[in-house]
């Protein structure tokens, strides 16, 4: 009888497994697939069989892998899968034991995309314009490798091709977890009004290079320089490689991923690009757009606080900290931080470093996702999704400079 069911983790093994025997003996159809699959998978009719060999060719093409002979690949997969394949192809050599624990998210960004790149970078906040399930089901992802300026024009070119020229590349850490958007974010997802990368997840910039070779023989590998093709070629998704060791890409130059400052200098949040907002946009001032999301913000945590049966003072424009609270004999200073991004980082004045280190009894609370409304003559601030960390015991790890005070010689 056949079931609906999912597939069990030892249904997806066997299938697995019989997947890398077609691989590996090439040239199998369809019919011969099934001849080997079905008898180890009691209740599965041939249309469950063929779409689950399609779900495990599209996991192998994502590792690098040929994929399955006869089997195209499709996404929408079951995320029990993703491991099981990996896991698979490490033990048959086919991938290095890195890929159990490692991978590297390819992206490429056309020339339309630059203000979102430059948004992006300074924001901390990287999307995509739909979800991928391979991202969940995947290893650890350590670096984001966000291409642009390739040296051959449009990335829409055959392989061989892509592979004489060169690009520049903003490698950054991957800050998880990816996290579903309900507010626009970027310059054109702004001017429009709509949510145009709704898959999004928190970037931290390492370094910028320029004119880094795709050739097979330099830094960054086929492997990862074909999956940034790919990207251009399909709006920018991102491709996942796994196994590759990022020192291969500037030898004793490049931070390690997991660790050490970052030398790209974050600026405010909704930051001046140099380029003229569209349709109205231009009217408003981002200093409007920032009131408007730091309102926001300070609305949903007094409101948390006060269900919280808290008693808060607005103490913002006065102290280094949004608010005091008081119940019963507690007392607690908040920190507010608002953004329209993933709000995997905030901003601190030194004020606000200096009574988080020095007072026991702080909290800090990011409302990030906030909707901005744009269409009247006024920003207008709604929804956020709220993330709040009480105690607040600032790690110093964490802090990354950003500007620095000098005193001038003589002066």
């Amino acid at each position: 009888m056949p079931t609906n069911e999912d597939w069990s983790q030892e249904e997806n093994r066997l299938l697995v497994e019989a997947g890398f025997h077609l691989l590996e003996s090439g040239g199998a159809n369809k019919s011969r697939a099934r001849a080997q699959v079905r008898p180890l998978l009691d209740g599965r009719s041939d249309g469950s069989v063929d779409y689950k060999l399609e779900n495990v060719s599209y996991v192998m093409k994502s590792l690098g892998l040929p994929g399955i002979p006869g089997y195209r690949g499709r996404p929408h997969i079951q995320q029990a899968l993703v491991p099981e394949v990996r896991r698979q192809a490490v033990a048959r050599g086919l991938l290095p034991a890195e890929a159990l624990d490692f991978a590297v998210m390819a992206v490429y960004a056309g020339e339309a995309a630059q203000t979102n790149v430059v948004r992006g970078l300074v924001t901390r906040t990287w999307g995509f314009p739909k979800w991928d399930s391979l991202y969940e089901g995947q290893p650890s992802i350590g670096l984001v490798i966000i291409a642009s300026h390739y040296s051959g024009g449009s990335p829409r070119v055959q392989s061989t091709q892509w592979l004489t020229g060169t690009v520049d590349l903003h490698v950054c850490r991957f800050v998880g977890p990816f996290v579903a958007a309900h507010a626009p974010h970027w310059e054109d997802e702004l001017a429009e009004n709509t949510i145009k990368y709704p898959c999004r997840f928190g970037i931290e910039p390492i370094a910028h290079l320029e004119g880094v070779s795709l050739a097979p023989g330099g830094p960054l590998g086929t492997e990862v320089a074909d999956a940034i093709r790919r990207s251009g070629a399909n709006r920018g998704m991102g491709n996942l490689v796994v196994g590759w060791d990022p020192g291969s890409l500037q030898p004793g130059e490049l931070p390690d991923p997991g660790k050490g400052p970052s030398p790209v200098t974050m600026t405010d949040d909704l930051p001046e690009t140099g380029q003229r907002r569209r349709r109205g946009l231009g009217r408003m001032s981002d200093a409007a757009l920032r009131k408007a999301v730091e309102v926001r913000a300070m609305d949903v945590v007094r409101k948390h606080f006060k269900s919280q049966g808290w008693r808060l003072e607005d103490t913002s424009t006065r102290r280094s900290w949004d608010y005091e609270a008081t119940r019963g004999d507690e007392q607690i200073r908040i920190e507010v931080k608002g953004t329209t991004g993933v709000g995997t980082h905030v901003q601190l004045t030194a004020g606000e470093v200096i009574n988080a280190l020095s007072y026991p009894g702080c909290v800090l609370g990011v409302v990030f996702d906030i909707v901005l409304d744009t269409s009247g003559p006024e920003p207008v601030a709604s929804g956020g999704q709220f993330h709040l960390i009480q105690p607040w015991e600032l790690d110093e790890s964490h802090l990354r400079p950003l500007a620095y005070e000098y005193r001038v010689p003589g002066a």
